[in-house]
């Protein structure tokens, strides 16, 4: 068996997963929240809008969700790029303290 350093590093505070798209959305909006210039003027935005809402349909009247999936990297035009990872391995991470 083969014998490696470990580095690690303790600090205070959440860990998001920005590998994924949600971990990445979550660890967005928590930091722009706490953010001592742009939080309260961003909270104000969040509150104001319409979750009643529905998503917009395409022309055949289905969610993006449900239309179908083409290959390449979604707008036609080559083929699918990873940039962020999945999330489960190798993925990056960004670290915001708790206010």
């Amino acid at each position: 068996m083969r014998e490696e350093a470990v580095y690690a590093h303790r600090f205070t505070g959440k860990r998001y997963d920005c590998g994924s798209k949600l971990g990445y959305l979550q660890a967005t909006v928590e930091y722009a929240l706490g953010h001592p210039a742009l939080g309260r003027e961003f909270r104000k935005y969040l509150q104001g809008l319409d979750f009643s809402r529905t998503v917009p349909k395409d022309a055949a009247g289905r969610l993006p969700s449900e239309s179908p999936r083409r290959g390449g990297n979604g707008r036609g035009n080559g083929p699918a790029t990873n940039s962020g990872g999945s999330g489960k391995r190798g993925g990056k991470s960004r670290h915001v303290r708790a206010a």
